[in-house]
This record gives structure tokens, C-alpha cells and sequence, in this order.
């Protein structure tokens, strides 16, 4: 008896234009993910956290408008504001601290710069405060630059000036609202174009507005009124309203 075999002729003419067709899909495909992966992990501008390099600062530390250390630089001074680690405020590491006179402090932590500003995060909690000493240097008085209308977004600086990418916008607001929450202070960014040029600190009238009258404007556009005034490399605004584009919160200075 005879074996009976049945031996491979090759693929048909279209399993074999399928298959190349499949082939060249894929290798597209693979590149324009390739290049959209590039895309979202681009450089955010000169936006920096220098993580895991942790240095030491010297300065007065501020209260108002926001927990800062200001150093002097050559014949200037230089305000950094403060952070916690993660979306939390400073206010845990320097309790013993605040609202309890004016002091000297010796820092250590995190820089996180972006836009010629800079921010330094207390990334080790109380003991990033290597040591402090009273104070007799007169707390510096900001300047008055009058009542403006500005419009801008609200969002949080830790995540903006160098933490996370992007750091604005609809797609960060739910970050924003629990760094807010933390105690991070709100910023209002100001565009020029498609850049954010200036910066507004917000603060309370007193009496008037927390911060979590605040949370459901992150990330939108606003126009807002109040008096600025500016120290040293910062500006901030005394809250009095905002407006949103078609809708409207009117706060009413209490008192």
C-alpha cells in the first residue's frame, strides 16, 4: 500500500496580499504610537524639578501672601515659595513655626522652576528644617499696585512650575483641585497667546473667600478683581470677584 502525502503548494495570492498588508499596517501603526509616546513625553518648556537632588537654603521666612523663604541673591532678594511633599502645603513641616513671630530658617528640599520662578519643596516634612533662629528683620512690605481685572486660570503651581506635564488646563483640574485642597496656594497664569507669561498669587479679603470657594474655577478661564500688589520677584491679587465664562460667582467683601 502506498502512502498518500498532500505536500504545501505555498499560500494563495491573497493570503499572501493580506498578510504584507497586515504587515505594513502594523509597522505603521508601531510608528505613529512611537511618535505620539515622544509627543506627550516632550520637554514642558524649561519646566524643572530636580528630583532626588536635594539642597540647602538660608532666608526669612514669610507668612503672607504665601509660606515662603526669601534669600537675598547679590544685591537682591529672591522669594521661593514653599511646598510640601506630594499635594500637600508646607504648613506640617513648619508648624512649630508659623504664626508664632518672625524667623531665620535654614531649609532643606527640592527646587522646582519654571518661567524665571521658583519654588522649593520641603520634601523630608519637619525634617527639612535644619535650623531657625528668631528674627528681627522687619517683615518687607509689598508693593500696592492697585484694583485690576485680569483674567487668567487658576491652577496649582507645584504641578505647573516643573512637577507634572501639562500642569494646566481641563486635563490636570482634578490634580489641581486636591493640590488646592492640600494646601498648596491657588495661582492665577495669565496667557500671552499660547504661553502663560505672569502670575498672580490669590488671596483672602479677610472674612470674604477660603480657598475651597475657589476649587470649582480650577482649570477654567476667569476673570477675577481685586487689589495687587507685588514683593520682591512676586505678585498677588486680594480676591473681591471672579467671573466664568457663563457663569458668574460675585463675592461681596464682608465687614
Amino acid at each position: 500500500m502506498s502512502d498518500f502525502y498532500i505536500g504545501w503548494s505555498g499560500a494563495s495570492k491573497g493570503s499572501k496580499r493580506f498578510t504584507s498588508r497586515f504587515f505594513y499596517s502594523f509597522l505603521v501603526m508601531m510608528f505613529l504610537l512611537v511618535t505620539l509616546f515622544v509627543w506627550l513625553e516632550r520637554p514642558f518648556s524649561n519646566a524643572m524639578f530636580d528630583y532626588g537632588n536635594q539642597i540647602e537654603l538660608e532666608g526669612y521666612l514669610l507668612e503672607e501672601p504665601v509660606i515662603s523663604i526669601r534669600i537675598q541673591q547679590s544685591d537682591d532678594f529672591e522669594i521661593l515659595p514653599l511646598v510640601g511633599y506630594g499635594k500637600m502645603g508646607p504648613h506640617a513641616a513648619l508648624e512649630n513655626l508659623l504664626g508664632s513671630g518672625n524667623y531665620h530658617v535654614k531649609v532643606r528640599g527640592t527646587l522646582i522652576s519654571h518661567k524665571g520662578k521658583r519654588f522649593f519643596e520641603l520634601t523630608d516634612g519637619k525634617s527639612s528644617v535644619l535650623s531657625f533662629k528668631a528674627s528681627t528683620e522687619m517683615n518687607h512690605e509689598p508693593k500696592v499696585l492697585g484694583s485690576m481685572e485680569i483674567t487668567g486660570e487658576i491652577m496649582d503651581p507645584k504641578c505647573f512650575f516643573g512637577v507634572m506635564k501639562p500642569g494646566h488646563g481641563k486635563v490636570h483640574r482634578s490634580c489641581a483641585i486636591r493640590c488646592i485642597s492640600g494646601q498648596i496656594p491657588p495661582v492665577l497664569a495669565i496667557r500671552n497667546g499660547d504661553e502663560f507669561e505672569d502670575f498672580y498669587f490669590l488671596t483672602n479679603m479677610e472674612g470674604m473667600i477660603s480657598k475651597e470657594d475657589l476649587l470649582g474655577y480650577v482649570g477654567k478661564k476667569i476673570t477675577i478683581n481685586g487689589v495687587a500688589s507685588e514683593i520682591d520677584n512676586w505678585k498677588s491679587i486680594n480676591l473681591e470677584s471672579l467671573e466664568m465664562i457663563s457663569e458668574i460667582l460675585s463675592i461681596t467683601k464682608c465687614g
